[in-house]
């Protein structure tokens, strides 16, 4: 392939990821569900002030132990730039730092599953005849736009299905 158009790809590439990112970032203030980030706050400020083992005993806490720690560092995390305990900003159903802290590991792991479902299939197209675990491919091309398709339209699901959940049920 021509220097040219591998340089055309790379930039499409880039500013896909780019706008994957910039879209990611601009629905974070969507609230979802607000009793589960509520309780994902209640949860994670309890394990943050009384330890783990004692936060999930006083609170309602349904969710794995390990699960706890998480929410405990997300609270760290936000105690790092606000007060946690200051009602009115904490407690805000949007609260966009709790959003974002919440949110950007998640953001981060699609768009690290997305570079490496390309590096994948960079592989697959380098090497026509047989991908490196052995598997013959006849249309390598369809194959990564299958895969790729699968995983975004997974993602579609889950936001149709967060967007779609309302408080009254």
């Amino acid at each position: 392939m021509p220097r040219t158009q591998n340089k055309a790809r790379l930039y499409l590439i880039l500013s896909l990821f780019i706008t994957a990112l910039a879209l990611r970032i601009f629905l974070i203030p969507n609230r979802g569900f607000e009793a589960d980030i509520a309780f994902w706050k209640s949860w994670g400020l309890s394990a943050l002030d009384n330890g783990v083992v004692v936060g999930i005993g006083v609170t309602n806490n349904n969710y794995p132990a390990p699960f706890s720690y998480v929410l405990g560092f997300l609270a760290f995390l936000y105690r790092l730039f606000a007060n946690p305990h200051i009602f009115d900003s904490y407690w805000n159903s949007g609260n966009v730092l709790f959003l974002l802290i919440a949110k950007l590991p998640s953001i981060l792991a699609d768009l690290g599953i997305a570079g490496i479902l390309l590096y994948i299939g960079h592989r697959v197209n380098k090497n026509m005849d047989v991908v490196r675990w052995g598997t013959p491919v006849e249309h390598p091309q369809s194959r990564n736009v299958l895969v790729r398709t699968i995983y975004n339209i997974q993602k579609v699901f889950m936001w149709s299905e967060d967007v779609n959940t309302s408080d009254a049920e």
